[in-house]
């Protein structure tokens, strides 16, 4: 059976062994054909390679780019031209952990088949600062949206706020950040008790299993862009 072709966008690569282990039940109808870090290190680089899977840093030097050394423009084409042949015409881009804002010209080369993992809750109207979340039938909770914040920065805004949950959100990508239609959502209620470190770990969790089900809503067609 000829299995969707995968492309992982990813930063040190911490979603890589949940995907890992789905990609191995014989159900699943994709596959990890190319991973992708922009950082300079990355275990998970390492890791796609011990499973016998293509992998290559393609860093990325904010400090240059804000010295005007480097383009993001000129970056985004080259890599979105690579991987386009990788993707061809019915595979997907999965952004996961990958912290770097990509501009339309990336996105172009797709036609519109990117999606990213999201360390917060998003509304499904991209106006609304808040989402609705339904701990039982007779409960609604207004959280307020974080939009444009990576994992440690989201959890800690939701700390300091005082919000009652937290989560996680698959969407597709658009040229505004993270306003793309969503996929699926994952919510984690937060604890009296909870720190940084406490919440990000059932964040987590909750990522690893969400982010295998919406690439499967999405290579089915039941979600579309």
């Amino acid at each position: 059976m000829r299995k969707f072709p995968l492309v992982i966008l990813i930063g040190g690569g911490s979603k890589l062994p949940a995907l890992l282990n789905y990609q191995r039940r014989p159900e699943t109808k994709w596959r990890i054909a190319y991973v992708v870090s922009h950082k300079s290190e990355s275990p998970g680089v390492n890791l796609a390679k011990e499973n016998g899977i293509e992998a290559e840093i393609r860093y990325f030097d904010f400090k240059a780019e804000k010295r005007g050394e480097v383009s993001r423009e000129e970056y985004s084409r080259k890599l979105g031209e690579d991987l386009s042949k990788i993707v061809g015409k019915d595979g997907l881009v999965v952004m996961a952990g990958w912290d770097l804002i990509m501009p339309a010209v990336f996105l172009s080369y797709f036609g519109g088949r990117v999606i990213n993992l999201h360390p917060a809750l998003l509304p499904d109207e991209p106006s609304s600062k808040y989402v609705e979340v339904s701990p039982s039938a007779s409960l609604r909770v207004k959280v307020p949206v974080l939009r444009g914040v990576h994992s440690n920065k989201a959890f800690e805004i939701a700390l300091q706020e005082g919000h009652e949950w937290s989560g996680v959100t698959v969407h597709w990508v658009t040229p505004t950040v993270d306003v793309g239609k969503v996929i699926l959502r994952g919510a984690v209620p937060i604890l009296e008790v909870d720190t940084v470190e406490t919440l990000a770990e059932r964040v987590h969790k909750k990522e690893d299993e969400i982010l295998p089900e919406a690439i499967d809503l999405t290579l089915s067609g039941r979600i579309t862009p």
